[in-house]
């Protein structure tokens, strides 16, 4: 008797802890199993919140954009305890884009995330260790890129940890210009890159070596020559994906 009742209370042990088990990250670039065709899920756009109830196992949405996009995800009602969501984000082929646990209760935030031409996309809300229930809002919300040409003043850039900001140039055809990217935050290293419309990088630094009294040894600075008018991306970045202000400037170079 005594034997029988300490392998059931095992079982019951084990079963207890597996449902404790909380989900655990992707690596980014992971297949992971579809559920069901895409065009089958609910679609969410960027125009206005939407209801969602999670169930366990979790809620898979779709949306069809690109661009720099914030997700947001907020619990509707208050629960004991309370509601731990995570996001995962998936591409069409469902390959893990990222995965986002900020909070262990209450709303959680992709403050930034630049989608490309691979959707549409999987945003699938879960809770924490994939047993909760419970009524969230999502909202989903396409950022503006700034543009910045000669004249302007200096963008200051809030650039969030892991990210890669981007912003628009404009330039005309035989003019030389010279971008500089000063950090405001202490002992950050940024890096730049220009890139044009196919997407090929033109130009690039990190540590711009240069005499210019007013960058750190760790700012960037690089200088390009338009062939046509037209727009440039300027990538901006942190050498170790640290989060820091960037200060942005564009001059022409005579």
């Amino acid at each position: 008797m005594a034997v029988r009742w300490l392998w059931a209370f095992g079982v019951m042990l084990i079963g207890g802890l597996a449902a404790c088990t909380p989900t655990q990250a992707h690596p980014e670039g992971e297949t992971l199993p579809p559920t069901m065709a895409i065009s089958e899920l609910v679609a969410v756009t960027g125009d206005e919140a939407m209801p969602l109830e999670i169930a366990p196992g979790g809620v898979y949405v779709s949306y069809d954009g690109k661009g720099p996009t914030t997700i947001t995800v907020t619990p509707l009602d208050e629960s004991d305890p309370p509601l731990d969501v995570v996001i995962t984000v998936l591409d069409s082929d469902w390959q893990q884009v990222t995965y986002h646990d900020g909070n262990s209760s209450g709303e959680e935030t992709i403050a930034r995330l630049d989608l490309g031409d691979s959707g549409p996309y999987v945003i699938w809300v879960n809770s924490f260790n994939g047993s909760q229930a419970g009524r969230v809002e999502i909202q989903v919300t396409t950022l503006d890129v700034p543009v910045l040409t000669v004249g302007d003043d200096p963008l200051v850039i809030d650039l969030l940890a892991g990210d890669v900001a981007r912003v628009m140039l404009e330039g005309l055809e035989a003019e030389s210009y010279r971008i500089t990217a000063r950090s405001l935050t202490d002992d950050r290293d940024v890096r730049l890159a220009l890139v044009d419309v196919d997407g090929a990088v033109i130009a690039n630094n990190d540590d711009h070596e240069g005499t210019d009294a007013d960058l750190s040894p760790l700012d960037a600075a690089l200088m390009f020559e338009a062939n046509a008018d037209g727009r440039w991306t300027l990538e901006i970045r942190e050498y170790l994906g640290r989060a820091a202000m960037v200060e942005v400037a564009i001059s022409n170079v005579e």
